[in-house]
């Protein structure tokens, strides 16, 4: 049971858990809407890949969790960490399929907008980028810290709050990880941009040397969605979304996260800080995309702090 001793497990956070809930499962909804208004099945491209019937079954033991310990062995600590994590997969599969449908919208393109920011602020992207390529320990392993950080700092960040049973913070963090990627896949939809690589005429070739997680051919697929022209997911590893940076958003989070405690903070920050600043070269970013996602990053902080606090 829930020690009365601790004053954050003792309260549940209602407000955020239902905001949360229910931002999560109007994500779920619009893209199902969404998906039905466009000619590529994304969501039935999604539900043919292999992993799906293994999430099904461990979303499954999850509900299951949340009945048994509910009404049998009742036990409000295990409840509130089942929900806070049964909400996490079919919200992380709405909204990545969102971004690819936010490409329909045939917004005008902002890249020489966000090309013209940089310059304003003095930053050079395609010198950076050729320093970056110039650099063996970026081209071997920057990807790696790109790709795979990204994913794990949430799972991290997950699992240490409930290893240390603080629920208050576990609920946070869910509640952070929804309300940051709808605002996210709000903005790009609205200021979307090709990419980095295709406005200032970077190669394939280039791009394959860099190790880059986004080549130049990656505006020909953006292209193919923007036109509604069927692709596969298979053509896009990840989302579509260039302003905000998603990935700098979750590594200042990593970070904001973690600074309640030192020695985790010493796990979490380095290669949360490494993950920024290959932003620009990895994933194709401009530089005003990673001061967007590290602005929305602190505001989405503070706001679910605030609701929680409400609750």
């Amino acid at each position: 049971m829930i020690s009365t001793d601790n004053p954050a497990c003792a309260t549940p956070q209602r407000r955020l858990v239902l905001f949360t809930l229910t931002l999560g499962i109007a994500t779920v909804v619009v893209t199902f809407l969404w998906n039905s208004l466009h000619k590529t099945d994304w969501i039935g491209q999604l539900l043919g890949w292999n992993g799906v019937l293994a999430v099904g079954m461990v979303n499954l033991l999850f509900v299951a969790l949340v009945v048994i310990y509910s009404t049998v062995r009742r036990d409000p600590l295990i409840v509130r960490s089942v929900v806070a994590c049964l909400i996490l997969p079919a919200y992380a599969a709405a909204v990545n399929i969102l971004t690819f449908h936010a490409a329909s919208l045939e917004m005008p393109l902002f890249d020489a907008t966000f090309a013209r920011w940089d310059a304003a602020l003095g930053l050079d992207w395609p010198a950076f980028a050729r320093w970056s390529a110039e650099q063996h320990v970026i081209r071997t392993y920057g990807i790696f810290i790109y790709a795979y950080w990204y994913f794990l700092a949430p799972l991290l960040l997950i699992v240490h709050a409930m290893v240390r049973k603080d629920l208050a913070r576990l609920e946070r963090i869910v509640g952070f990880i929804v309300v940051s990627g709808v605002f996210t896949v709000a903005i790009g939809s609205l200021m979307p941009a090709a990419s980095v690589f295709a406005h200032h005429g970077i190669s394939d070739e280039f791009a394959r040397y860099l190790n880059s997680a986004v080549d130049a051919n990656y505006a020909k697929v953006y292209a193919a969605m923007r036109n509604s022209e069927p692709i596969s997911l298979m053509d896009v590893a990840h989302g579509t979304v260039t302003f905000p940076s998603h990935h700098t958003l979750m590594g200042v989070a990593a970070i904001l996260f973690s600074m309640h405690s030192l020695r985790f903070a010493l796990l979490m920050v380095p290669p949360s800080l490494a993950m920024i600043f290959l932003t620009p070269t990895m994933g194709g970013h401009y530089f005003v995309d990673l001061i967007a996602g590290a602005a929305l990053a602190i505001l989405c902080f503070i706001g679910v702090n605030r609701l929680a606090r409400a609750g």
